[in-house]
């Protein structure tokens, strides 16, 4: 996840150093471990970078959708389809987790695409 500070040490120093300046709105800005204050894009560009349509997101979707219309194509099957494209998805979350978290909502990506690219195949 990467959301594109912008460090301002010049305000960061007055904000430390004046005792009557308000401090800055805590939506726009961030204290850094070194100090730095830093400035946080606008509520509108922060929200597809960490919401349900942020590009990790997407590529779960798309990805799983790729997978389901592959199998669908190999199979045939439009529950085969599904399954295999979940089930590696379901890995995939699973090998997360041991790095770092489950993402429930990553999985329901996966599910969304799995989904689609489901319905667009022929079965038999």
């Amino acid at each position: 996840m990467s959301l594109a500070l912008t460090p301002t040490r010049g305000q960061a120093q007055d904000t430390r150093d004046s005792l009557s300046a308000r401090p800055p709105s805590l939506e726009s800005h961030v204290l850094l471990a070194d100090g730095a204050l830093a400035t946080l894009p606008p509520a509108t560009i922060r929200g597809w970078q960490v919401g349900l349509l942020r590009p990790d997101r997407l590529q779960h979707t798309s990805t799983s959708f790729a997978i389901a219309v592959g199998s669908g194509i190999a199979t045939e099957d439009r529950p085969s389809a599904f399954a295999i494209s979940l089930g590696i998805g379901l890995l995939k979350e699973c090998w997360d987790a041991r790095r770092g978290r489950f993402d429930w909502v990553d999985l329901g990506a996966d599910a969304t695409g799995a989904l689609l690219g489901a319905l667009i195949t022929r079965s038999r």
